[in-house]
């Protein structure tokens, strides 16, 4: 079947048959065992002379990065169609093996650790420093600890994610970016919705990237209206909010359509719906923290949210409704969870730096082949990301489209 104004393989006039290829056809080198040394190890391939020129994407255990932690890692790869070949993927590689600079040694992890200095703290200029020490027992290493990835402790609002470093010692290995939780400095604490709007009155403008952090504990989603009311009166305070203090089941239709200065919001984990049009033209909104008790993200829901660059689907999300995150302008990546059982009409539509989709393997809805959304057994083709340039080829299977 020739449709969607697309070109088909085997339609008429297509020239036949095309071979796929194979293992044999490529030339493998970077397999095999490593000592660990802290750097990346990447194995390359390369297609043999007279064959396929397809793009050759290479895989770490399903990932992309090449790794630099001690583990074994199966390493596959996909090809993509080219002029006389069809696509292949998931062709194995070998193995790629990094261990021990010493194999006697051991390796330090989170738990050998204590730490303290992390949690909920309002600003007052002053450095908020957190605390790793290592267990009786354990490594002697230098520890080194970073917030947002710097050594420096922070003294101005925002939210920072804390891991830390362990340098080499007598009987055990190093450790990089080891994980000691998160450390929130902010403006304010406001228990009571009335004080969001004195809050906001008595400061002065500032941009979408230095935001206001303020965590703000509501009891019902009434007071989710207020919000709205009270940020689209504000004009140049631009906001960070953490409702993950506040009693609300679900972020009703239209919560924060149009607050065009709110950056970013953590959603409590007693939230199971997330409504239509919740988010939609909020175009300063670069981050969302959504709970993986949420199951179900509702019409228009993000729709217009043109400074989103990523979001992440909790696997607990069932159903994506119709245009959920259209004209996300930003949005470069989404993956599917296992959850997902309905993706419905143009829900990604008009993202047009969208260039990737994945689906876990485990879903039993919808796959996804270079990074289009297919459904499970590929007769389908669900959404074709419009960041996606150049020539695509429809495989056989695929008979209609959403």
């Amino acid at each position: 079947m020739c449709a969607f104004g697309l070109i088909f393989m085997g339609c008429p006039n297509g020239g036949g048959e095309d071979p796929t290829p194979t293992v044999t056809d490529f030339i493998i080198n970077g397999t095999g065992t490593f000592t660990y040394d802290g750097n990346p190890k990447t194995v390359t391939v390369t297609a043999k002379e007279g064959k396929t020129s397809g793009t050759i994407t290479v895989k770490y255990n399903g990932n992309t990065a090449a790794p630099s932690a001690v583990g074994i890692y199966a390493v596959t790869f996909n090809v993509t169609a080219a002029t006389g070949w069809n696509a292949a993927n998931g062709l194995s590689a070998g193995t790629l093996t990094i261990i021990p600079a010493d194999p006697d040694n051991q390796t330090p992890a989170a738990e050998d650790f204590t730490i303290s200095g992390t949690g909920t703290f309002t600003y007052d200029g002053n450095p908020k420093t957190v605390t790793v020490t290592a267990k009786e027992g354990k490594t002697s290493g230098a520890i080194t600890v970073k917030y947002n990835g710097n050594t420096a402790a922070p003294s101005v609002a925002g939210i920072y994610t804390i891991t830390f470093d362990t340098a080499a010692a007598t009987g055990w290995n190093a450790a990089n970016g080891l994980d000691a939780g998160t450390l929130w400095i902010y403006d304010t604490i406001i228990d009571n919705i009335s004080n969001l709007a004195t809050f906001l009155s008595g400061q002065t403008t500032n941009t979408k990237t230095t935001p206001y952090y303020i965590a703000l504990n509501i009891d019902n989603e009434t007071d989710l209206s207020t919000i709205r009311t009270t940020l689209r009166s504000v004009e140049g305070k631009y906001v960070y909010i953490d409702l993950s203090g506040s009693a609300v089941t679900e972020i009703p239709n239209f919560t924060f359509w149009g607050c065009t200065g709110l950056t970013g919001v953590i959603i409590p984990n007693s939230v199971t719906n997330i409504g239509n049009r919740a988010f939609a033209n909020c175009t300063s909104l670069t981050g969302i923290i959504i709970p993986d008790s949420v199951t179900s993200i509702g019409n228009n829901a993000f729709r217009g949210c043109t400074s989103f660059t990523s979001i992440i689907i909790p696997n607990s999300v069932i159903s994506i409704k119709q245009v959920a995150f259209y004209g996300c302008i930003s949005l470069t990546s989404v993956n599917i969870p296992n959850s997902v059982t309905s993706i419905e009409l143009a829900a990604f539509g008009g993202c047009t730096s969208l260039t990737s989709i994945t689906a876990d393997a485990g879903n039993s809805e919808y796959t996804a082949e270079n990074g289009i959304l297919y459904n499970k057994n590929k007769t389908v083709l669900h959404t074709y990301p419009a960041g996606i340039t150049g020539a695509f080829t429809i495989p056989n299977s695929v008979t209609s489209k959403v």
